[in-house]
């Protein structure tokens, strides 16, 4: 293809800034136009706040809002989520912590949906499906995937490309439209992220899955020199 548009999309940073440094050096070299984040940024990791500020200040950058920048923006539901132990709200108290206040507006502000057409392709993102509460809480998928079930909660995007993450298992399935997630930028024990590139021209599309090595080492030490709630998780 050559000269069409190209477009990176990355999801579930969660917050492993060394990763994530990667991937953003990688989708320079690559000469990317665009560049999406399909939500979860902040969580898990040690790095909240450089994650999220490093994403922000990116050129192209489009970040949309998951679950984890809801807990950051508008604190933790009450009543607290059946799923959520006592752990994990601890965990986020110290995200919300980390980040300080001075992002919330921000975060708060991020799409749930990103409609774009590229190159004559149509294309949307989200971190996932959400419910009709119009609050923004996100469905649960089936398990095993089902394209179904993807037709009824995404295919009415009405696009032929849907971009996700949340889940954290990579995907690429058809049905009323193409679901694709790179899965998470980075949560194996393995120190490699991922990401994908389409690119497009002329009504026409080629996806590409990125595989970036990185040092993981800083990882590790700032999960114990910050104390990070849950970090064994």
């Amino acid at each position: 293809m050559g000269n069409g548009t190209r477009i990176a999309i990355l999801t579930d940073a969660h917050a492993n800034l060394p990763a994530l440094e990667a991937v953003m050096k990688d989708i320079r070299e690559q000469r990317c136009d665009v560049i999406y984040h399909t939500g979860d940024a902040i969580a898990i990791g040690p790095y909240p706040k450089e994650t999220l500020e490093l994403l922000l200040k990116t050129p192209d950058m489009h970040l949309l809002k998951g679950n984890h920048e809801v807990y950051y923006a508008t604190g933790i539901p009450d009543p607290k989520p059946a799923y959520m132990d006592a752990e994990e709200e601890a965990h986020q108290r110290w995200v919300r912590k980390s980040i300080g206040e001075s992002l919330r507006e921000t975060v708060d502000g991020l799409p749930w949906v990103i409609k774009e057409a590229f190159g004559g392709v149509s294309m949307t993102f989200l971190h996932f499906a959400l419910d009709d509460s119009e609050k923004g809480a996100f469905l649960s998928g089936p398990n095993p995937r089902e394209v179904a079930w993807f037709d009824e909660h995404m295919g009415k995007c009405g696009t032929e490309l849907v971009f996700f993450g949340h889940d954290h298992v990579p995907c690429d399935m058809t049905g009323k439209a193409r679901y694709i997630s790179p899965g998470p930028l980075s949560l194996a024990n393995a120190p490699k992220a991922n990401y994908v590139i389409v690119e497009c021209s002329s009504g026409k599309y080629r996806l590409e899955n990125r595989e970036v090595t990185y040092d993981a080492e800083p990882l590790w030490k700032a999960f114990a020199e910050r104390n990070v709630p849950a970090r064994d998780f």
